[in-house]
């Protein structure tokens, strides 16, 4: 009878089900037996909701014991009459080496238990401060009573990515007889039918904006869990040209593409990445033999640049960008480098100061604008690579290529193509008239008051 979580793959802050399939006529109990060191879910049985409770703050003179459990004693008053209880996640202030959070496993009058992972230092008679954390009851430590198996809960939420232990007993609720294992009549007992463990790997979402220099884009999201692409959406468009574009059938494809994908495959090396296209991009301007330009374009040089860091290869992508663009669209005076300034290849993402505004201005430059660039030839209209030697018509330049596109560019790409798109299909049930309109002459759809 494994244990099933619901959803298959969640992530932090996200409401988790618990089942135990085949546990028909019994209760279950869930135990929460591990946890990220960044979690606060309390260690111990799952039990619902028990209602607010006002926050304890209690000042006393308080004995720290690291006892394998710790505790926390005093010599007057009652843990269990201020209203701590087991579960309970506390701070703790005032002393010398005991400052810091802690979980309570067991309350007696005069003394707190911890649970077995929490750590204290010696430290006897300090005047420290005690404050809970959780104000309601969520989870309890130890087996379970009578009373306690009405209040068995089977929902979680998980507040921190990372790996979660899972222990689940199958539990029947019997009342013993003298022929079962010599119990008194009405006797009642609980028994522990199975166990099953389970590990739950909760993930979390993860963004990267992907907009052009007009302000038109979305935002990418994905669900990552153990290291899995598990969902991809595109999410938060900044107008409704973004959204239709977002639904095209070639954006979903890529989009879809990410899904059961481990994160190394879908991108690659930003840093060897930038510099595959340094290289290649400086080989074809420089073209020493005029295989493909007239005149070797030599304004546009980025021999002397290369990246050593993430920060220079971002400083070299910006750099690369504008000397793209001066070679697609010849500026200088002299001998032209191309038949005709290329305008097919233009880059739509503006120069970028972040890792991830990088990445997504690296796909556009090394996809939409080289790559493109590069096929071009003699035979295009307008004519773009043409040859000094043996003249037109002349293929483009098959020798200086970039490495295979990832599959991060692939969508970024996709995404940039139909942003700027001005004839985009109109998603299903909607109206085309409406998006030619939008796309084709700028116009919003208008808000009713």
């Amino acid at each position: 009878m494994p244990v099933v979580i619901s959803p298959l793959y969640p992530v932090a802050g996200e409401l988790v089900r618990l089942t135990l399939t085949g546990a028909t006529g019994t209760e279950v109990a869930f135990h929460v037996e591990s946890r990220p060191d960044s979690s606060k879910v309390p260690l111990g049985v799952l039990y619902k909701q028990l209602g607010t409770r006002t926050a304890i703050t209690v000042t006393e003179v308080l004995s720290f014991v690291d006892s394998e459990p710790d505790t926390i004693s005093r010599s007057s008053g009652s843990f269990d009459e201020d209203g701590f209880r087991p579960g309970d996640v506390v701070d703790v202030g005032g002393t010398v080496s005991n400052n810091g959070r802690f979980t309570i496993s067991n309350v007696g009058a005069q003394t707190l238990t911890l649970i077995a992972t929490d750590e204290l230092t010696t430290e006897a008679e300090v005047t420290a401060t005690l404050t809970s954390v959780n104000t309601e009851t969520a989870a309890l430590a130890g087996n379970i009573s009578d009373v306690e198996i009405e209040n068995l809960e089977n929902v979680v939420t998980f507040d921190a990515p990372g790996e979660y232990v899972i222990r689940a007993n199958d539990i029947r609720h019997v009342i013993g007889s003298p022929s079962y294992e010599d119990d008194p009549v009405g006797d009642e007992r609980l028994v522990y039918l199975s166990t099953q463990t389970t590990t739950v790997n909760v993930g979390e979402l993860m963004d990267l904006p992907i907009v052009t220099e007009q302000g038109d884009g979305a935002t990418l999201r994905l669900k990552v869990s153990d290291d899995t692409v598990r969902a991809a959406y595109l999410v938060e468009p900044t107008t409704e040209a973004a959204r239709v574009a977002a639904l095209q059938t070639t954006v979903t494809t890529p989009l879809a593409a990410l899904v059961n994908q481990t994160v190394a495959t879908i991108g690659g090396d930003f840093q060897a990445r930038v510099e595959n296209l340094r290289a290649n991009f400086d080989a074809h301007a420089l073209d020493a033999l005029g295989t493909w330009h007239i005149v070797p374009d030599t304004v546009n040089d980025v021999t002397r640049f290369q990246a050593d860091s993430q920060d220079s290869a971002i400083g070299l992508l910006n750099d690369l960008r504008g000397k793209l663009v001066g070679h697609l669209r010849q500026e200088t005076s002299g001998l032209r480098f191309h038949t005709n300034d290329d305008e097919k290849s233009t880059p739509v993402v503006r120069s970028a100061s972040s890792l991830g505004e990088s990445n997504v201005l690296l796909s556009d430059l090394r996809e939409r604008v080289y790559g493109r660039h590069i096929e071009l030839n003699s035979a295009d209209t307008p004519a773009i690579h043409t040859n000094a030697i043996v003249g037109p018509p002349k293929g483009g330049d098959t020798t200086n290529l970039l490495t295979a596109p990832t599959l991060l560019d692939d969508l970024i790409v996709a995404y940039l193509d139909a942003l700027v798109d001005d004839t985009p299909t109109a998603p299903a049930g909607e109206s085309e008239g409406a998006q030619d309109l939008i796309h084709m002459l700028g116009f919003k759809p208008a808000t009713i008051v």
